[in-house]
């Protein structure tokens, strides 16, 4: 159950940030709190693990649907808890388009292909049943939710921020089919998006692998995108404090810090040359 709490307006100078999906590990709020609390309020909101004792967590269910069947805008509720933001950051679930699981033009949930009537534009197509089962052992419903999970987020992602106007969104996910899909069938009105590519290992190479991620924001981005192997060879996901692969999702789906202090930094000098806040 989530549990909508009322965090009143905002109450001082400091930029307003909400981080949607924040991983387990507290990405977001944890850059927030060790480089700007001194100019930045971060609220995070969904399921994750990390703050969910703090005074600015909202407990909320980011693939909620309710708005079909004659809710509310999930936009427009959040816009009752919590204060407007000033700046959006998110990572919504990818599984849905990850290439760990790619076959050729696609992976286990999607396939790409090219109609008779528009053969330059590939279009997404569900995969066969069989397809999908033989990856999962039995478990097809489990393949089933996560699709549907991920086009849920990512369409609420994109809702959220059409309705609440930040002036600063920055949508993390890696460099697969997930940004594709966003451009063509995620509903019209987005804000124009910068594909910020970076690489992980360029900010921490002892415990990041050289794999490209992109930062989609309404801004561009000077980030860091050349690679670096640890030790002079690839390495295949993120590490653990004693430089081993980690098995565990949190781990997995770290964010750079210092990947994340830089974006920060810029969002915060945009803001500031755009209406004179410091």
């Amino acid at each position: 159950m989530e549990t909508m709490r009322d965090f009143g307006m905002r109450g001082s100078n400091k930029l307003i940030c909400w981080a949607l999906f924040d991983s387990e590990t507290g990405d977001y709020m944890s850059t927030v709190h060790n480089y700007f609390e001194n100019k930045i309020d971060v609220y995070g909101v969904g399921l994750s693990h990390y703050g969910k004792n703090t005074d600015h967590y909202l407990n909320f269910d980011l693939s909620d649907f309710k708005e079909l069947f004659g809710g509310e805008n999930i936009g427009k509720r959040l816009l009752k808890a919590l204060p407007k933001p000033d700046i959006i950051v998110a990572s919504p679930p990818c599984e849905s388009w990850s290439h760990m699981t790619s076959i050729n033009n696609g992976n286990i949930h999607w396939k790409r292909y090219a109609s008779k009537l528009f053969p330059e534009n590939k279009i997404f197509q569900l995969q066969d049943v069989d397809v999908q089962t033989k990856f999962v052992k039995n478990s097809g419903i489990k393949t089933f939710y996560t699709r549907v999970n991920g086009e849920l987020c990512h369409q609420n992602t994109w809702e959220i921020i059409k309705v609440t106007k930040p002036k600063v969104f920055m949508v993390e996910n890696p460099d697969n089919y997930s940004w594709e899909y966003i451009q063509k069938y995620v509903g019209g009105g987005i804000p124009k998006i910068y594909m910020n590519k970076l690489v992980y290992s360029a900010y921490e190479p002892k415990r990041f692998s050289p794999k490209r991620e992109i930062f989609g924001s309404n801004i561009k981005l000077k980030l860091k995108d050349f690679a670096i192997n640890k030790n002079g060879n690839s390495i295949k996901g993120s590490c653990d404090k004693n430089g081993f692969i980690s098995k565990d999702y949190g781990t997995r789906s770290k964010i750079p810090e210092l990947a994340l202090k830089d974006f920060f930094d810029q969002a915060i000098a945009y803001i500031g040359g755009c209406d004179g806040k410091d």
